[in-house]
């Protein structure tokens, strides 16, 4: 599925760069687990669910480009350095969107209707 995924993605950026919005949009692109890092692992199709590791891709915001964050070892089947968690991913966009991730902010009992 890489193949359309990389299609779709690098419209999606091209476009937004061609009318100006790029700097603007934040694009979070990933998934809830990575892949078990051997075919045969666990299931008969080969590859399970892998929590240890995963792959995120940010972009757009004014975000710096060509960072590579956290990383696995040479298998992939466990993180080296110091793990990147969602909080800290929220944390950057909601920063980004020029909100303070800081902030609590409370559910009013119309908003949960």
């Amino acid at each position: 599925m890489l193949p359309p995924l990389d299609q779709a993605l690098s419209a999606l950026v091209t476009d937004l760069i061609d009318r100006g919005l790029y700097d603007d949009t934040v694009i979070v692109m990933g998934g809830e687990f990575g892949r078990t890092p051997r075919i045969g692992d666990q299931t008969p199709d080969g590859r399970s669910h892998w929590p240890e590791a995963g792959i995120l891709w940010v972009g757009g915001g004014g975000i710096r480009t060509g960072q590579i964050l956290g990383g696995t070892d040479a298998r992939g089947e466990a993180v080296i350095g110091s793990p990147i968690g969602m909080k800290s991913v929220l944390a950057t966009v909601y920063k980004i969107l020029g909100i303070d991730p800081s902030l609590t902010i409370p559910i009013t009992t119309a908003a949960r209707r």
